[in-house]
C-alpha cells in the first residue's frame, strides 16, 4: 500500500510537471496489467494452489523493481526533499490537520470500508450464480478493461467539471453499481454493475488522488496521503470486521 501511494503520487508530480503526460495515459496501463492478470490468474487457480498468486507477484516484483530503478526521477523540489527527513515528532500536523483535510479522511474511510466490502462479498454473489471463486479475476478484469477509455478521457473531462465536481459524479454511479447487485435477478446486471464499476473508478482514482494532491500543504503531499490512506485502511478493517460479526450472529440466529 504504501508503495502504490507513493507511486500514484510520482504520476500526479509528472501530470504537474512540463513533461507534457498526463496521469490517465500513464494509469491506464496499470489496469490494463490488472485486466490481463485477472484472466490469467482465473486460469492458474483453475490447476494450482492458492499460493501461485504469491510466487507469481514475487516474479513480477523483480523487474518491477529494476525499471523503477532505471528510470529517471522528477526533480524534486526543496520542499519535496524536506518532507522526506521528517520525523513522526516533526510532522506539522497543525497544516495537515485543517477542515478540508480532515472532512476528506472521513470521505476516504467511508469510501474504503465500501469498496472493501462489494470486494469481500463479491465472490458470495458469483457463488450465487453457480461461478467459483476462482472466477472473480474474469469479472475484476471486465471493471479494469472499462477504466482504460475514462482514464484516456480523464484530463479533457476533469478540465470541464473539475476534480470535486467528478467525484460526486463517480460516487453517484457507485450507488447505482451497488443497486445493480442488490436487485439484480441475472448475470447481466452483475456484468452491467462491474461496466459501471470500471467506466467510474479510473475517473474517481484519477480526480481523488490528485485533489488530494492540491489540497494538501505544500511539501506534505506524500505524507498528507499516506495518513489519510492509513486512517482509511483502519477504519475499513475495523467496519468489515464489525459486519462480519454482525453478519455471523445474524446467521446463527436464523
Amino acid at each position: 500500500s504504501p508503495a502504490n501511494n507513493m507511486s500514484e503520487l510520482w504520476l500526479v508530480q509528472i501530470n504537474d510537471s512540463n513533461m507534457g503526460i498526463s496521469y490517465g495515459s500513464i494509469r491506464l496501463w496499470a489496469s490494463v496489467g490488472y485486466a490481463i492478470m485477472g484472466g490469467v490468474y482465473t486460469y492458474l487457480l483453475a490447476g494450482h494452489s492458492v499460493y501461485i498468486a504469491y510466487i507469481m507477484y514475487g516474479i513480477f516484483a523483480l523487474p518491477a523493481i529494476l525499471l523503477a530503478l532505471s528510470i529517471c526521477s522528477v526533480p524534486l523540489s526543496a520542499e519535496m526533499k524536506l518532507e522526506g527527513r521528517l520525523r513522526l515528532r516533526d510532522l506539522p500536523f497543525r497544516k495537515i490537520l485543517c477542515p478540508v483535510i480532515i472532512a476528506f479522511a472521513a470521505f476516504t474511510c467511508v469510501q474504503n470500508a465500501a469498496e472493501s466490502g462489494k470486494v469481500t462479498f463479491f465472490i458470495y454473489i458469483l457463488n450465487d450464480y453457480g461461478f467459483g471463486s476462482e472466477y472473480l479475476g474474469v469479472f475484476m478484469a471486465v471493471s479494469a478493461f472499462c477504466e482504460v477509455p475514462t482514464l484516456l478521457l480523464s484530463k479533457r473531462v476533469l478540465e470541464k467539471t473539475g476534480l470535486l465536481g467528478w467525484m460526486i459524479i463517480c460516487l453517484i454511479l457507485k450507488i447505482f453499481e451497488s443497486l445493480l447487485y442488490v436487485f439484480g435477478n441475472s448475470l447481466l446486471f452483475i456484468i452491467a454493475g462491474q461496466i459501471t464499476k470500471g467506466l467510474c473508478a479510473g475517473l474517481l482514482l484519477s480526480s481523488r488522488i490528485q485533489y488530494l494532491y492540491h489540497i494538501a500543504p505544500k511539501g506534505l503531499a506524500a505524507t498528507t496521503n499516506t495518513l489519510i490512506s492509513s486512517v482509511g485502511s483502519v477504519c475499513s478493517i475495523i467496519i468489515m470486521y464489525s459486519c462480519q460479526i454482525s453478519l455471523h450472529k445474524l446467521s446463527v440466529l436464523i
